[in-house]
């Protein structure tokens, strides 16, 4: 691997793993989505024509539509009942909105913290979080609604009535657009949050900011991003594998249990089961989440100093030196 990327993946990974209190923004930077759920949603959302018009039309009368209509019908039977949901949704949804761009620039000012060698506190990141929340909420919400407006346009397109192998090469084409603007907008969103924290600037001139780095570097920044695919993807089935060690005992101790006369401890075995694998769930996804905006604030750094670039750059650019040199 490229010097840079492992001692950036070294560095992100001592990072969380001797402070541990950042795992807790990782918790929620969860909700904001990494370059791996980017691509596996667009992928899966053309493959299976989830955004076709018919498609959403049968989801919202036999899926989750009607389960919801079910539960705003017997919610809505009072007017009091109507308002405490409306409420409760709404005071639950910022909250956690709220709590989720604070952790992006938590993350983001103790990972800074740690790489200068300055002491990290948890609230004094928490503070910066929260005194950056309007700037870093502005540039998630634009980078969020453009991605889905790409995603449901092109997923319209795709849905038109275009036949054969026309409509199939169509649809690859639109998904790897799709692809690569989702990409391209997590990437400025994270370096424009960054400038945010480190040189306190608007919204709008951070947006600037990390659109200029990210054309300048680019081809690092999809290079980290194919390196944090893949170790999402090592992890995801070292979890699957160890989930699975943890059920069969479990699995087999409840159907000994059922078969009995103690069927209410089997299914207690189940409930536990089930509070296990989320906990595990939980604690590993909040770690990998921590580590990989870690990862992104470190080589912002990097890319911002103008230090060190990545491999297929260096490549691409000794070639462009040595055409240029045969020319003269």
């Amino acid at each position: 691997m490229n010097s840079l990327y492992s001692e950036i993946l070294k560095k992100a990974w001592q990072t969380i793993w001797h402070h541990k209190s950042l795992w807790f923004f990782g918790l929620f930077v969860l909700f904001i989505g990494q370059e791996i759920e980017i691509v596996l949603r667009n992928i899966y959302t053309y493959q299976d024509k989830t955004l076709t018009l018919e498609s959403w039309r049968t989801l919202f009368q036999n899926g989750f539509g009607g389960g919801y209509a079910t539960l705003w019908d017997t919610i809505t039977q009072t007017t009091a009942g109507t308002a405490l949901f409306i409420l409760m949704v709404l005071v639950v949804g910022a909250f956690i909105v709220w709590l989720t761009v604070v952790s992006v620039g938590g993350l983001i000012h103790g990972t800074m913290q740690i790489e200068n060698n300055k002491p990290y506190l948890f609230y004094e990141s928490m503070h910066v979080g929260q005194k950056n929340f309007r700037p870093n909420f502005f540039i998630y919400l634009l980078a969020k609604v453009f991605d889905y407006v790409v995603l449901i346009g092109f997923g319209l397109l795709a849905s038109l009535a275009f036949l054969g192998a026309l409509k199939t090469t169509i649809a690859l084409i639109l998904v790897i657009i799709s692809v690569f603007v989702s990409l391209i907008l997590s990437f400025v969103a994270k370096y424009a949050a960054c400038y945010v924290v480190a040189r306190n600037q608007s919204a709008s001139a951070a947006i600037r900011s990390g659109w200029r780095l990210f054309i300048k570097h680019w081809m690092t920044s999809l290079e980290l991003a194919i390196i944090i695919f893949l170790i999402n993807f090592l992890v995801s089935l070292i979890i699957l594998f160890v989930v699975v060690l943890i059920a069969v005992p479990f699995l087999l101790l409840t159907m000994i249990l059922n078969q009995g006369a103690l069927p209410s401890l089997g299914a207690l075995l189940i409930y536990l089961l089930t509070a296990i694998s989320f906990m595990i769930l939980i604690v590993v996804g909040s770690g990998i989440s921590s580590f990989q905006l870690s990862a992104w604030v470190l080589l912002f750094l990097r890319l911002d100093q103008g230090k060190q670039v990545g491999f297929f750059t260096r490549i691409f650019r000794g070639l462009t030196r040595t055409k240029n040199t045969a020319k003269m």
